[in-house]
């Protein structure tokens, strides 16, 4: 439950900031919220471990995709489709593994 509002928090914030503020709409943008909360219903449903790096890694990695997905635009030394592509591999591969990890690992 801690990694459920350690995840919300952030995401809740940044939607906020996103939605209100800047209001470029686009299906990236869409699709990483829709992502984001299917991972964060994954998490909620799940005991994850916090104390190994296994832990920090399911708090540190989908944070960090969906702020690239969502304020790729500040990042303005690569094109603006890789860095969406990096973050949404990254909420991908953190979401798979979760999904992994919950359903034959931590069973």
């Amino acid at each position: 439950m801690s990694m459920f509002l350690l995840l919300l928090a952030p995401s809740a914030s940044m939607a906020v900031i996103y939605w209100f503020f800047l209001k470029n709409i686009t299906k990236s943008v869409v699709a990483a919220h829709l992502l984001m909360g299917i991972y964060l219903i994954l998490v909620f449903n799940t005991e994850i471990p916090l104390g190994s790096r296994m832990g920090g890694l399911y708090g540190t990695v989908p944070i960090v995709s969906f702020s690239v997905i969502i304020f790729s635009e500040i990042i303005d030394n690569q094109p603006r489709e890789v860095t969406v592509f990096l973050g949404f591999l990254g909420l991908i591969v953190a979401t798979l593994a979760l999904l992994y990890f919950k359903l034959y690992v931590w069973g």
